[in-house]
């Protein structure tokens, strides 16, 4: 009974909470909780922060390491951008006191907040903005979300101007992505980009002490902060990949705040539990990627992709992987980004057995093994194995290749296409914009990327997702993305299904502590 009232609860919050604010809110019973010391008045001063993913890199541009934001609780903490994200996807100044667009939208004038120190006592300059925005522009991740980056320009001690090559409607969210991070340029000169990794020095609210890998990372209070000082004078990101020791440890009080929680066992606390849960969709969403590119594989067939499209059942891997509460999706957006098309405007594929059987009859598939890589030890195998019992139910002879992260994106994006047919790894769009799709079908760019084989080249695909960049009227580019959407869906070039729930737990004697639709950004500095 206390597993279906809470589900009730829970379901009721997410419909209001969507209404205000995106996500949803369960709150239960309370004690205090946490092994921290506590301070003055018995305030705690040190929590302990339990994450299932370990940090990859500390210096924000590292081009070297494919990540999948891994390290953003560490990077948001210990550096600030020019502009903070909010819970609600909007974006609010925070190095950047100020700012103007020029009309054109090529132009963006920051003005810079005075009195910012970085960690190592040196004053933030406008030429460390600068500086910081240039390298990380001419870098592989920064080309990524920084888009139609030209260059920024110092103006005085306290301003600069970025340069576009071409408006970017959602620009202001690229400068407050882990890309536009700011740097202390004289530092990195001195250390180079090694020693920026091992040491590495911002402006945020906390400095890093210590990494001990596969453990945990200790992240000090910065005292010298220009902003309010943070409440919490200590944070340590303990690394705890089991979801009963991360339960355990949450009731226990020996973990007060569990990121990338599981839904399912918060479902199952008693109605007095002093936990809390807040969840909102991320913008991480599971797709199932074909592999039409081979011509070797019966994905190039569009009868055998429209088979397996209309042979996947999203309910059953809501209900399975989310409890039901995941928001599902026939494209490769989730319902709150910029440029997202209405939903008049898009085709949809629905489970359709019976459909399911003819495509498969009329395409030249007769019984062959196929193969469905994905990432070993995550929900993404979970979901692998519900869509492999669903295509094989329908005859199609389907294996399950679950693979470390790397080994996946060398198979799916680098290789020479074969070994795999079907790929499915939930990606993060970072820009919370329509345009996430520049990066998925952009011929143009996978190619300059390397990426040999994760996508399907599709002429028509390449010619509107880099029209969607540069289109400024919000109609003309709903328009434009509407029409790239039925193209994925009526081609089945890729099968999206669910937003991923960025779902974090906490103790409820603190406050402050919400999810992004981005992955790990959360800013320890709000929490009280």
């Amino acid at each position: 009974m206390a597993k279906k009232w809470l589900s009730l609860i829970l379901t009721a919050c997410m419909v209001f909470s969507l209404a205000a604010c995106g996500g949803n809110t369960t709150n239960n019973g309370g004690n205090n909780g946490g092994s921290s010391d506590d301070g003055a008045g018995g305030k705690k001063e040190s929590i302990v922060v339990a994450n299932s993913f370990d940090a990859d890199t500390f210096y924000p541009y590292n081009s070297e390491i494919m990540t999948n934001q891994d390290e953003c609780p560490i990077l948001h903490n210990v550096y600030e951008s020019p502009f903070k994200l909010m819970p609600d996807g909007s974006v609010e100044p925070l190095l950047a006191e100020s700012y103007e667009i020029s009309e054109d939208g090529t132009e963006y004038t920051l003005h810079l907040r005075d009195g910012v120190y970085f960690h190592n006592g040196k004053e933030m300059t406008a030429e460390d903005v600068a500086g910081s925005l240039n390298i990380s522009g001419a870098s592989t991740v920064g080309q990524t979300l920084l888009i139609n980056y030209d260059t920024t320009e110092v103006v005085d001690e306290n301003t600069v101007v970025v340069k576009l090559t071409a408006p970017y409607g959602p620009f202001l969210t690229s400068l407050a992505s882990r890309v536009a991070l700011i740097i202390d340029t004289d530092y990195l000169e001195e250390v180079g980009e090694e020693g920026y990794e091992a040491a590495p020095i911002g402006t945020g609210p906390y400095t890093f002490v210590e990494r001990v890998s596969g453990d945990h990372i200790t992240l000090q209070a910065n005292e010298n902060y220009w902003g309010e000082a943070p409440v919490y004078k200590t944070v340590t990101v303990r690394l705890m990949t089991d979801i009963n020791t991360q339960m355990l440890a949450l009731e226990s009080g020996e973990v007060d705040v569990l990121l990338n929680a599981s839904l399912s066992p918060l479902l199952m606390l008693p109605e007095d539990s002093p936990i809390k849960y807040i969840s909102t969709d991320a913008a991480t969403i599971g797709a199932l990627t074909i592999n039409a590119n081979n011509p070797d594989s019966f994905c190039s067939d569009l009868n055998f992709r429209k088979a397996i499209q209309a042979a996947i059942n999203r309910d059953d891997i809501n209900l399975g992987v989310f409890e039901g509460e995941a928001t599902l999706t026939d494209i490769y957006m989730t319902p709150t980004f910029t440029g997202r098309p209405d939903d008049a405007d898009l085709y949809t594929y629905t489970y359709d057995p019976e459909a399911a059987a003819e495509y498969l009859a009329a395409s030249d598939y007769n019984g062959e093994e196929i193969v469905l890589a994905t990432v070993a030890g995550t929900r993404n195998e979970t979901v692998a194995q519900i869509i492999q019992g669903q295509l094989m139910e329908l005859g199609i002879n389907c294996t399950v290749n679950a693979v470390d992260s790397s080994s996946f994106f060398q198979l799916t994006m680098y290789g020479d296409g074969s070994g795999w047919d079907l790929g499915l790894r939930a990606g993060t769009v970072s820009v919370l914009d329509a345009d996430g799709l520049y990066t998925v079908f952009n011929a143009d760019y996978l190619e300059s990327t390397g990426n040999t084989t994760g996508a399907v080249r599709d002429e028509r695909l390449t010619e509107l997702t880099a029209l969607g960049r540069v289109t400024t009227d919000e109609e003309e580019r709903k328009a434009v993305y509407a029409e790239a959407c039925n193209i994925i869906t009526d081609q089945a070039y890729m099968i999206p299904m669910y937003c991923e729930m960025n779902i974090v737990a906490y103790n409820e004697n603190i406050e402050g502590v919400e999810p992004r639709a981005l992955t790990g950004v959360y800013f320890f500095n709000d929490w009280y």
